[in-house]
């Protein structure tokens, strides 16, 4: 007997939870949260390499006045200041890796709006030439992030899976 025309046919795939990793997000989604690694996690690192210098410093001997006055006198060459921009760098990289990671296609394209808008929360103060080299790092390690992912998003599946 034929099917009738109104009624849909059968879906194999309905009722099976989807395969982690094989639905994408939106855009939107991808840029957000990819903005929050990146900055989040560049704020945690500050704050964290922050406190273990002035416990150092602590340790050291000096009062609680002179370590707080050396912690805000801490110049970006200092070898905190070098870890933090480290730090921060990793997570920018994070960031947008789990851009590419979410969007799982137009992977450049979604990156280099978060590029962009890490770019312009992240400026700081200080000299025009360690502005420029800032806002340079972030942008490259937003798009290194986006190139991880992409490439992530392009292996193949494992031996013995069924590709999605």
């Amino acid at each position: 007997m034929p099917v009738p025309p109104l009624k849909p046919p059968d879906n194999p795939l309905r009722g099976k939870p989807p395969v982690s990793g094989d639905v994408a997000g939106t855009p939107v989604q991808a840029v957000v949260v990819g903005l929050a690694i990146a900055l989040v996690g560049t704020l945690v690192a500050g704050i964290v390499l922050g406190m273990l210098y002035q416990l150092w410093l602590l340790q050291a001997g000096m009062s609680d006045e002179a370590a707080s006055r050396a912690l805000a006198d801490l110049g970006p060459n200092s070898l905190v200041g070098v870890l933090a921009m480290l730090a921060g760098a990793l997570c920018t990289v994070a960031g947008g890796f789990a851009c590419a990671r979410i969007v799982m296609r137009d992977e450049y394209r979604v990156a280099l709006v978060m590029a962009v808008l890490v770019c312009l929360l992240d400026s700081g103060d200080g000299p025009l030439d360690l502005q420029a080299l800032q806002l340079a790092s972030d942008f490259a390690c937003v798009m290194l992030g986006a190139m991880y992912g992409a490439r992530r998003n392009r292996r193949p599946p494992p031996p013995g899976t069924a590709p999605p």
